[in-house]
């Protein structure tokens, strides 16, 4: 993967999730019997939107962020998803998921605090010598 710039690398780690994630479809759901076009219509959205826009954000992110902040990212992507469903689908949630949800949150504001201590020491420390 060397010989590849940052948007090659973008378009094989997308080709590669996304056919990961077809075989796993294919085996559990079986083949597609019949093609409707809301079918199709949810296929390109999942294509260009929910995979396309979404590495390319994600990316773009990494190469903008300190790996300090973008190792908490990773965590908000299930809380986010979660909280979709609580406003847009009208779920319910146990105290227990409540919970874990405060409990992620909490670690990242925890973890990001946490990484500004340090690099504050880290830069007083440098300045001092």
């Amino acid at each position: 993967m060397e010989h590849l710039d940052d948007e090659g690398r973008l378009l094989l780690s997308g080709r590669s999730t996304n056919e990961g994630l077809q075989s796993i479809a294919l085996i559990v759901e079986g083949p597609i019997t019949q093609l409707s076009i809301t079918n199709l219509l949810g296929f390109i959205y999942l294509g260009l939107i929910g995979t396309g826009v979404a590495y390319a954000l994600w990316f773009r992110g990494i190469d903008q962020l300190k790996p300090s902040v973008v190792s908490y990212l990773g965590l908000l992507s299930p809380v986010v998803a979660t909280l979709i469903g609580f406003v847009v689908l009208h779920q319910t949630f146990t105290s227990l998921q409540w919970t874990g949800i405060a409990i992620v949150l909490v670690s990242i504001l925890l973890g990001q605090h946490t990484t500004r201590l340090r690099h504050r020491r880290i830069n007083s420390r440098a300045r001092r010598t």
